[in-house]
């Protein structure tokens, strides 16, 4: 008689894999980024910090695109999610914005490179000329304000809309 575990083992592995849901999130990877930078700091682990800057990298590169149907040259817009390296569907939301230039803030924090610097300007520069619509914050413009109130939430009303403060709360600890 065979050990159960190898019995089991085997049947694992004949076994039809459940779904997986492999989206890149901007704003849960700028969370990332700042907790991987802030650990590497503090327990001496620079492969944590390495670790910080390739999805920051994976970021710009990714997410940080082009801005469409604006005169202002060089202006770019955060795309909230990517597959297989490649960013589509709708813009960023602000906690997107948010939530990405504090991790930015972060790596300059511990790297002291201006780049990330750079970048956490220009996202939360980005955010403030997209989600404040006559003089109040918004969660959520554009198409992306189409799929926020379509899941049933409302752009703008509550700060406090689920576990996780929004993008109103974050974006001034970034200021």
């Amino acid at each position: 008689m065979e050990p159960s575990q190898a019995r089991l083992a085997r049947r694992a592995l004949g076994a039809a894999q459940p779904a997986r849901d492999d989206k890149v999130v901007a704003g849960w990877n700028g969370l990332a980024i700042a907790a991987l930078a802030e650990a590497g700091a503090v327990l001496d682990r620079p492969e944590l910090v390495t670790a910080a800057e390739s999805v920051a990298e994976y970021l710009v590169r990714a997410h940080w695109r082009p801005a469409a149907g604006t005169s202002k040259p060089g202006a770019r817009v955060l795309m909230r999610v990517s597959h297989d390296g490649v960013a589509r569907g709708i813009s960023g939301l602000l906690e997107d914005y948010a939530f990405c230039a504090e991790g930015f803030l972060a790596l300059y924090a511990v790297t002291g490179q201006q780049r990330w610097y750079r970048f956490a300007e220009e996202l939360i520069s980005g955010a403030c000329a997209r989600f404040v619509v006559d003089g109040r914050l918004s969660d959520s413009v554009g198409e992306s304000a189409q799929v926020f109130n379509a899941q049933g939430q409302h752009a703008g009303l509550d700060p406090f809309d689920n576990a996780a403060p929004s993008g109103q709360l974050r974006l001034p600890e970034c200021c």
